[in-house]
């Protein structure tokens, strides 16, 4: 072979391989890297706890656990005008090296708005120092679920949805009201 085909041989070579770096780098980035992937239950305990918010007149109420083995609980509450409006359970769970965060929503009488056995699923896509993201590509409504820590005693919750192609952000402020 002559010489500087050797040459432009290798410098292919090197290109794939960088260009291969930088795709898996830029991915790694998008969803949140070796963090996202290796977290565990641990990671996201700092949502643990009672957190009460508003939404215009209307009061909500979070609650997590701490973790246990490898799985939080949640649940929430809506009222509107004193009432009782929904109900969502929650868990993060640590499933085949990933957390999961899963729902399902209910009435105030209990009927589930899901099929009875499906919770939705929505897998961690991104994870930083006080952030996390859960996200579920197939499902638009809402598409991903943000917990971010804003204080000490302070959350936002938000959820993101697509619709006609656009997405609209919903988020809820969550005072700390106990353990």
């Amino acid at each position: 072979m002559h010489p500087w085909r050797r040459w432009t041989c290798l410098l292919s070579m090197v290109g794939a391989v960088v260009l291969a770096a930088r795709w898996q780098a830029s991915a790694a980035e998008e969803t949140g890297g070796e963090r996202a992937a290796n977290a565990r239950i641990a990671d996201v305990a700092w949502i643990a706890g009672t957190w009460r918010g508003e939404d215009g007149s209307d009061r909500l109420e979070e609650h997590w656990s701490e973790p246990l083995g490898d799985g939080m609980v949640g649940t929430f509450r809506w009222l509107r005008s004193d009432a009782v409006w929904m109900y969502e359970l929650m868990t993060i769970t640590e499933d085949d090296g990933r957390l999961v965060f899963r729902i399902k929503h209910f009435t105030r009488a209990l009927k589930g708005w899901e099929p009875q056995d499906e919770p939705v699923s929505y897998p961690l896509a991104h994870l930083e120092n006080g952030k996390v993201v859960f996200e579920n590509p197939a499902h638009d409504a809402p598409r991903r679920f943000i917990y971010e820590r804003t204080s000490t005693d302070g959350i936002t919750v938000s959820f993101e949805s697509i619709k006609d192609g656009a997405t609209k952000r919903q988020d809820f402020s969550f005072k700390r009201v106990g353990p």
